[in-house]
């Protein structure tokens, strides 16, 4: 038996819809490799206008290793990208870019219900 998420999938993205804001995601397609320089070349960025709810983490989340001052969390939709977000995707919020550090999935079964992203300056 299989549950039906469609119902909490909507309340996230009501929630992110009344408590977010617009800013911009970008999408980061790494290069390819060049043997005879040793380098990776060619990075294409894609941008996408998202609405994310982002908050500073708790005092008792940073750890100064995994969680850093000045992060901070991300909620997500996740019917808002075009694909799911990466480590290294960038966002920009109100003039200033962050990478995205890491990503966890609410996904109680199937259906990711939300994204939560660290994001770093």
């Amino acid at each position: 038996m299989s549950f039906d998420y469609s119902g909490l999938v909507a309340a996230s993205i009501a929630l992110i819809d009344k408590f977010g804001r617009n800013v911009t995601f970008t999408y980061i397609t790494p290069g390819t490799y060049t043997a005879s320089t040793n380098a990776i070349t060619g990075d294409s960025e894609t941008t996408q206008t998202v609405k994310m709810a982002i908050t500073d983490f708790r005092r008792d989340e940073i750890d100064g290793k995994k969680v850093k001052r000045g992060d901070k969390e991300a909620l997500l939709a996740p019917d808002s990208l075009t694909r799911e977000p990466r480590t290294g995707d960038k966002v920009t919020d109100d003039g200033k870019d962050y990478r995205v550090m890491d990503i966890d999935d609410v996904k109680p079964g199937d259906t990711v219900l939300l994204y939560k992203l660290q994001l770093r300056r």
